[in-house]
């Protein structure tokens, strides 16, 4: 037997025993023993085969071979060795259904997914037992070296359960093989109008089985797949339903109300589709529900969102029926009682794109399809190391929708993935092209939005459209304060509409505040109304507004106990700050903007985005002329705090003192005292730090007893110290500094100064104290979200963790610890990084300079989770 799994063209072979739960019901204690001798035979002929065996539940069987002749002569040994074996007593054989199909599927830990694999599943669902099947992928592989005295029978063209293309199927023929079956379940030998599909069913297996175990259950008869447009709701509805077929004997019916224009029509409709006829006076839904009353018969009725007045017929013809069951799709649920509802999820998507295969990033349902459809559109199209990223990033900017993809598939015609991606800028302009025998509301992403827009109410399209000036999401109090205002409509009347509608998805964000998110194409479509309304100016100056108020109250809340709560709330709407900052600032209120910038400021120094906080300080302060003093003067401070993160010490110098001249101006005490702290440290130089400068910041904070200034003073004082070598001195001001800071409740500040302390304790030899610490230190960084501090923490914790001997572990989180700065832009603080430099000296000196290098290069391809995982170990 093989022990790799084979890749590339393999052919897989299905097998499930045919009444095995009526086996087990009537033949309980034979079933076990007999089931193992059946795994066993199995097992056996098809490792005599070179066949890998990736999938075993309850009675079936999943093999892979490379060969296509060794698949087909593992099948037949089995069939004859089934017939020929001696059974338990009671069972005189177990009867196997077998199915063989060849492709190219996805492998993944040792498993193999995608189409090929479900292709073998729904031909194997067609056999009985004792039956070998094969495609004709299969078939015209093996055709012309067949075993002797083995043929292929041909049964005609088939559709199977994937609604794909009709294809011939056949049947194995040969001695000792049976021949005497009945005819093939598929499609046509059930009562059905479900139409072929163009392209293959693709992911959404979960999904599939959740839909189908709904249905499944004697309690439930009506189901509703919500969703918005595009999402692949009918997709999803028709597939299920083919699934059910043999549960429905009656029938499963295809009621398409697209192309009605009323609630009225409803009935007709159904009565149509299932060929009930009017009876003279009698209520044409009474008629359609004494036609139906006990049978088993499902109902697919697709698109019910734009004639819902017709909901309570549909509950009126369940009520009034036993047997039926009614599987809906609709962008809002019924809102009837005994109504399950099943929100349509978008495709997966691929995460850590960076240090994933391509094999692995096509195996992603939203990546396949646009695989599938690309390959559709131009046939030598094949995803590569080069266009995967980009690939990747299409997907997951078009946020998994399936019609807004395979929109975009369909443009690799004219252009790379990459370019494509460039351009998705403006998607609702991009994602047009649809086939043309689809319907029109599927031929562009606006149809399909537009559709839903247009069965709003006036005021709810007004509330939409106002919606489209936020970016990334609202709370319910930003889209009363902004939104509400001259509305007809209860703002949260409207939000509930739109959330029915499913033109908002609402979630809850990890600051535990309720948010309401639309998907981004529909979010484009939004906006293009706000625009077309000639009101965008007057909401985007409410929507600044709002949150200038929310970033200045914020601003003052940082330092203090409440800092967790404020940082979490900004960053659950930092993506509207920035909007509010790129509008304001372009020209829409300048002095808006500028007040924004300067209230930000702690912002991005709590979260360590340092370089785009020195982007928009750069843009303010090319503003400055149009700034009052005290806005120009925090601008300044705030520039000069960011270029010294980033390491630019002389220009972090110069906007500091220039800084200091307004603030002093203004009598601006705490400013004052904040800057001539800070510049008392510029460099990793101790002959350039200047303790009186910092002291003399310290004594104003004493004087003017402003606590978090008297910390931040103490705390610089204790760099100094440590980048001198004295380290007692800096112990003992930083422990006044921690004492202050869990009173006033800057948990950051808590977390720098225990690392800091932790470096100290490494200095003074106490080793397992210092390791102590900086992981104490580590687990606040963790909970406040500072990407720096996790990132230099981690640092710090691989070296101590290395110096006292698992190397291999430490070398690694400091390498990883390298990347997360890297891809936050910042660096290492100078005296940090002294200490830092002679940790990694120690470490060296006792691995090597070439085991060094190799650990530190695997933990730099490490992902920051990856690498914590490695410290909690």
């Amino acid at each position: 037997m093989i022990q790799t799994i084979p890749t590339g063209t393999v052919t897989l072979l299905f097998t499930d025993i045919e009444g095995s739960t009526r086996l087990w019901e009537s033949k309980p204690v034979a079933m076990p023993e007999a089931l193992e001798q059946h795994d066993r035979l199995l097992r056996e002929a098809i490792a005599e085969r070179a066949g890998y065996v990736f999938y075993t539940g309850g009675d079936a069987f999943g093999a892979a071979f490379a060969s296509p002749s060794d698949a087909l002569g593992a099948a037949i040994d089995i069939q004859i060795r089934l017939r020929a074996d001696t059974w338990p007593e009671g069972i005189d054989e177990l009867l196997v259904r077998m199915a063989l199909h060849t492709g190219e599927p996805d492998v993944r830990d040792g498993d193999y997914f995608g189409q090929p694999v479900n292709r073998a599943a729904r031909l194997l669902s067609a056999g009985h037992g004792g039956q070998i099947l094969l495609s004709v992928a299969t078939q015209e592989l093996v055709r012309d070296r067949l075993p002797e005295g083995i043929g292929l029978m041909a049964l005609g063209q088939h559709q199977l359960k994937d609604l794909f293309r009709p294809e011939t199927i056949f049947q194995v023929t040969g001695p000792n093989l049976r021949d005497d079956f009945p005819p093939l379940v598929t499609l046509e030998t059930h009562r059905h109008n479900l139409p072929s599909q163009a392209t293959p069913f693709i992911g959404r297996n979960a999904d599939l089985a959740a839909v189908v175990d709904l249905l499944r259950q004697p309690s439930v008869r009506l189901v509703t797949l919500t969703g918005p447009g595009g999402i692949g709701k009918t997709r999803l509805s028709l597939q299920s339903a083919a699934d059910l077929l043999e549960e429905f004997p009656d029938g499963v019916f295809l009621v398409e109300l697209a192309p009605i224009t009323s609630a009225d029509q409803v009935v007709p409709a159904i009565a149509g589709t299932v060929g009930v006829v009017e009876a003279g006076d009698e209520p044409l839904l009474e008629t359609v529900g004494r036609a139906l009353h006990s049978k088993q018969i499902l109902l697919v009725v697709d698109n019910f969102e734009h004639v819902m007045a017709a909901a309570t017929k549909l509950a009126d013809l369940l009520a009034s029926t036993t047997g039926p069951k009614i599987l809906t799709s609709s962008r809002e649920a019924l809102r009837l009682y005994g109504e399950h509802e099943y929100p349509v999820p978008p495709l997966g998507l691929p995460t850590e794109v960076g240090t994933q295969t391509v094999d692995i990033i096509s195996q992603y349902e939203a990546v396949s399809l646009f695989l599938q459809r690309a390959k559709a559109t131009k046939p030598d199209f094949e995803i590569t190391e080069a266009n995967a990223p980009a690939i990747a990033e299409i997907c997951t900017r078009l946020e998994g929708l399936p019609l807004a993809i395979e929109l975009a598939a369909a443009r690799v015609r004219m252009f790379d993935p990459n370019t494509l991606l460039a351009r998705l800028s403006d998607s609702l302009k991009m994602l047009t092209g649809g086939a043309r025998n689809l319907p029109h509301r599927q031929q562009t992403i606006r149809n399909a939005i537009e559709w839903s827009y247009n069965l709003l109410t006036d005021d709810e399209r007004v509330l939409f459209s106002r919606m489209g000036v936020f970016r990334g999401g609202r709370s319910i109090e930003a889209v009363e304060v902004v939104c509400g205002p001259g509305l007809a409509l209860d703002p949260v009347d409207g939000l509930e509409s739109l959330l029915n509608k499913n033109l908002l998805r609402r979630l809850d964000d990890h600051a535990g505040t309720t948010r309401f998110v639309m998907l981004e194409t529909i979010h484009a479509f939004a906006a293009e109304q706000l625009l077309a309304s000639g009101t965008a100016d007057e909401f985007h100056g409410r929507h600044a507004a709002f949150f200038l108020e929310m970033a200045e109250q914020a601003s003052t809340q940082l330092t203090g106990h409440d800092q967790r709560v404020w940082l979490k709330r900004l960053t659950s709407d930092y993506e509207n700050l920035r909007s509010a900052i790129e509008w304001a600032l372009g020209g829409g209120d300048v002095q808006t903007g500028l007040r924004l910038v300067a209230a930000l400021g702690i912002y991005w120094r709590y979260k360590s985005h340092l370089v785009e906080g020195q982007h928009w300080l750069q843009a303010a302060l090319g503003l400055a002329d149009q700034a009052p003093e005290a806005v120009h003067g925090q601008l300044l401070s705030w520039a000069g705090f960011m270029a010294w993160g980033l390491g630019e010490a002389t220009e972090g110098k110069r906007l500091y003192e220039e800084a200091l001249t307004i603030e002093q101006t203004l009598g601006n005490q705490s400013a004052v005292a904040r800057i001539l702290i800070s510049l008392g440290f510029p460099s990793s130089n101790p002959e350039e730090t200047s303790v009186e400068t910092t002291e003399s910041g310290l004594t104003l904070a004493r004087e003017i007893g402003d606590q978090d200034e008297i910390a931040h003073g103490l705390n610089v004082l204790g760099e100094i110290y440590r980048l001198k070598g004295e380290y007692e001195a800096a112990q003992q001001v930083y422990e006044e500094a921690l004492a202050i800071t869990r009173a006033t409740g800057h948990r950051l500040r808590e977390a720098m100064l225990i690392g800091n302390l932790a470096v100290v304790a490494f200095n003074l030899g106490d080793l397992d104290l210092a390791l102590r610490l900086v992981r104490q230190a580590y687990v606040l960084a963790l909970e406040s979200g500072n990407d720096f501090i996790i990132a230099e923490g981690l640092c710090f914790c691989g070296a101590l963790i290395g110096i006292l001997g698992d190397t291999d572990r430490g070398v690694r989180m400091m390498g990883a610890s390298i990347t997360q700065q890297a891809a936050i832009g910042t660096k290492t603080q100078p005296a940090d990084q002294f200490e830092l430099d002679k940790m990694m000296a120690i470490i060296r000196d006792r691995i090597g300079e070439e085991s060094f290098d190799r650990l530190w290069n695997e933990g730099r391809a490490l992902s920051l989770d990856e690498a914590i995982a490695l410290l909690l170990k």
